[in-house]
C-alpha cells in the first residue's frame, strides 16, 4: 500500500474521484485497469499491483480461516464472551484466547495486566512513590491488541473517555508523546473487564454444577430413631 501511494506522489499519478477512497473496492476497480503511458513506469506498477492483490488475497484466506477457529467449539465460548466487552472484537478476542490460554491462572485483573506490561512503572524514594510508564514486560502481542482496542472504548465508553483526558491533561506539554501514553495507560481497562466476566462466568458455572449435584445427588439415608 505504502510502495503504491509513493509511487504515485513521484509521479505525480491523480486518482480520480469516481474511484474513491484509497483501497475502497472502487480504488482497487480502478487500479487493477491503469495503464500508463510510460512502458517503464507501467512495468513498475505492474510489479507493485500484482503483489498488492496478491497478499491482500493471501490476508483474506488468512482471516477466513481464523474466523473459522473463532467459531469452533474449542474457542467460541470465551472468543464469544470477551467480544461483549467494548473495545474488543472476534480477531483480539481470538488473539487473547490463543496468547493466554487460562484465564483462570491469574488472581485478578492487576495480575493480567502485570502479565501483559500494562501496569505503571514505580519510583520509590524515601516514603516517596512515583509511578511512571508502563513497564512494556511482560507478553507483547497481548499488550499491542489492547492497546488498540483501547482506542475504540475510549470513543464508546464516556468514563474512559474522561479517564484518558485526565491523563492526557496530567502529561501536557508534548504534543507526540501524551496520546500514546495516556492510550496506554487506559489499555488495561479491556483486559480488567475480560478478567472480570470470565471470573463471572466461571461463578455462575460452577454454581450450576453445584445445584446440579445437589438434585441428582440421592437423599442420605436418615439414621434409626431420627425422622
Amino acid at each position: 500500500m505504502v510502495r503504491i501511494k509513493s509511487f504515485f506522489l513521484t509521479y505525480d499519478i491523480e486518482v480520480p474521484e469516481e474511484a474513491g477512497a484509497h483501497w475502497s473496492g472502487d480504488f482497487e476497480t480502478w487500479l487493477r485497469g491503469l495503464k500508463l503511458a510510460d512502458p517503464s513506469l507501467d512495468r513498475v506498477l505492474e510489479e507493485q499491483r500484482s503483489l498488492y492483490f496478491d497478499l491482500d488475497g493471501r490476508v483474506d484466506g488468512l482471516t477466513k480461516e481464523l474466523r473459522q477457529m473463532a467459531r469452533s467449539s474449542d474457542y467460541a465460548p470465551m472468543v464469544e464472551l470477551l467480544s461483549t466487552v467494548p473495545g474488543i472484537g472476534w480477531l483480539t478476542a481470538l488473539t487473547l484466547v490463543v496468547e493466554i490460554v487460562d484465564f483462570g491462572r491469574f488472581p485478578d485483573g492487576e495480575a493480567l495486566s502485570s502479565y501483559a506490561g500494562l501496569t505503571p512503572s514505580e519510583h520509590s524514594s524515601g516514603d516517596r512513590i512515583r509511578h511512571g510508564h508502563i513497564t512494556r514486560q511482560g507478553n507483547p502481542v497481548v499488550r499491542s491488541v489492547l492497546v488498540e482496542s483501547s482506542w475504540i472504548l475510549i470513543g464508546k465508553d464516556p468514563e474512559m473517555r474522561r479517564f484518558y483526558d485526565r491523563i492526557k491533561v496530567r502529561r501536557g506539554g508534548n504534543a507526540r508523546s501524551w496520546p500514546s501514553r495516556a492510550n496506554s495507560a487506559t489499555a488495561s481497562s479491556p483486559l480488567r473487564r475480560a478478567v472480570s466476566r470470565t471470573e463471572s462466568t466461571s461463578a455462575k458455572r460452577r454454581r450450576t454444577r453445584f445445584q446440579a449435584g445437589d438434585r441428582d445427588s440421592p437423599r442420605r439415608r436418615q439414621p434409626r430413631g431420627q425422622s
